[in-house]
């Protein structure tokens, strides 16, 4: 699937790849912080979720996994966090639910901060920087299976943590969802 129904099927990608992350990342705070408020666990769980993600996609590219079997070992351990993580994720639902009613205001605030960061990510990549030294290696990352060395990016054989996760994206879907995670 290319071009727009492609872009479509990346926002509910992200929002399930968010949930599994949040709820993987609730659960190890969960075990980590035990006295923590239930909310808490949900927004520190989410950006612990989504560095082991990035650590994952990081590994397997410096494993040598094959590029064709990276997108099905990568699909093989979001269903397995997806089941390990579901009970976790469906309560940060339920906990995030409760925040927009308790807090009506600010829930509104932080939905209006998610929707220009969507509308951002839904936007053409522009500079150097961005379209080029940080999604151009993540496409190829992705197309190639592994690290790769270019003399014209000097840093492309070290992905950061949202390199990562940008080739991740590259992986699942392609160009949106990349821009989405």
């Amino acid at each position: 699937m290319t071009g727009a129904g492609a872009a479509f099927l990346a926002i509910p990608e992200a929002v399930v790849l968010g949930l599994i992350a949040a709820g993987a990342g609730r659960r190890i705070c969960r075990r980590l912080l035990p006295d923590a408020a239930p909310l808490d666990g949900a927004v520190l769980g989410f950006p612990l979720g989504m560095s082991l993600l990035s650590l994952l996609v990081a590994g397997l590219l410096f494993g040598r996994v094959p590029a064709i079997a990276l997108p099905f070992v990568l699909g093989l351990v979001l269903v397995a966090a997806a089941a390990w993580a579901r009970e976790e994720a469906i309560e940060t639902v339920g906990d995030l639910r409760d925040f927009a009613r308790e807090s009506p205001c600010l829930a509104v605030v932080v939905g209006l901060s998610g929707l220009l960061g969507l509308i951002g990510a839904m936007a053409p990549e522009t500079g150097w920087d961005t379209g080029v030294y940080h999604f151009a290696m993540a496409r190829l990352r992705a197309e190639q299976g592994g690290m790769i060395v270019r003399p014209d990016v000097p840093h492309g054989y070290r992905p950061a943590y949202f390199e990562s996760l940008h080739t991740l994206g590259f992986l699942l879907n392609g160009e949106t969802l990349a821009s989405l995670i």
